[in-house]
């Protein structure tokens, strides 16, 4: 390789390092699904973070399956951004039984982006 031909190229894939690092961009929104398990069921929180005074609207899908059977609920809804910037969207509880395997998906939307997050939980 010549001096001339490294002098142009690794200039060029500096630059591109690094300008595509700065032009990444993270998501606006945040989302999250918390699960405490307590004595004979699951509390499921999900949450949203963001910009403060920022609206957003959700839906909340939950499958449940089980040696019971199965079911599946959804619920949703619009939200503002308190001044700390994270919103709970939804507080559900859920019976468990043995051999449960329970599946959350949080969809979120506002007018700049949007995310998704899912979580599982299995009782033993």
């Amino acid at each position: 390789m010549s001096k001339a031909w490294m002098a142009l190229v690794i200039p060029a894939v500096l630059a591109g390092t690094v300008f595509g690092v700065a032009g990444t961009k993270s998501p606006a929104m945040k989302c999250e699904i918390r699960f405490t398990q307590e004595r004979h069921g699951l509390q499921v929180l999900a949450l949203v973070d963001g910009k403060a005074g920022e609206t957003g609207s959700y839906t909340l899908d939950l499958r449940k399956s089980g040696p019971a059977g199965m079911s599946d609920v959804s619920q949703g809804g619009d939200f503002t951004f308190p001044a700390k910037g994270e919103a709970l969207v939804s507080e559900t509880e859920l019976d468990i039984a043995r051999h449960d395997v329970d599946r959350v998906r949080l969809s979120v939307s506002g007018s700049k982006d949007g995310t998704q997050c899912d979580r599982t939980f299995r009782a033993r």
